[in-house]
């Protein structure tokens, strides 16, 4: 099998309610705290992937949907392409979608999603994006992170 046959590419999307707390989903088998999003199905184009992961794993329908940034990450042999989207959601009330997957669905505050998303990828994540974003600076990670498996899956 080749590099190029083994790319995989995944979505995740920030949202945000009114009063600044973030959408995490937490997943069962790792406990791990992350962004709504998953995998993109072939043929699928990434903005569908994002409002459907988004859809399946918390029942809220998007009213807007902006990509903010994409990047290639390594995660053993395999290559993920990530495209990170911010949403804006047609209401603030998450439901668990998925109990079978996920443990919770829920805003919280961005100091306990970095203290629970015990992933440093995640937590860089959060920080790099959401930092960025309130200084309107462009955003730019780096791509030698240590990133999880659970991230982009």
């Amino acid at each position: 099998m080749t590099a190029a046959s083994k790319k995989k590419a995944f979505v995740r999307v920030l949202i945000r309610d009114a009063r600044g707390r973030i959408l995490v989903v937490v997943h069962r088998n790792s406990r791990a705290w992350n962004l709504p999003g998953g995998k993109i199905e072939p043929d699928e184009a990434p903005e569908t992937a994002a409002r459907r992961e988004v859809r399946e794993e918390t029942g809220l329908l998007l009213k807007s949907l902006r990509l903010t940034h994409e990047d290639d990450f390594a995660i053993g042999e395999i290559t993920w392409h990530g495209f990170f989207y911010e949403g804006e959601p047609d209401d603030e009330h998450p439901y668990n979608m998925e109990p079978g997957k996920l443990s919770r669905v829920e805003f919280v505050e961005l100091s306990a999603a970095t203290k629970n998303g015990n992933k440093a990828f995640f937590v860089n994540l959060l920080h790099r994006w959401i930092a960025d974003a309130e200084h309107g600076d462009q955003w730019q990670m780096p791509l030698n992170l240590s990133s999880p498996k659970s991230f982009a899956g």
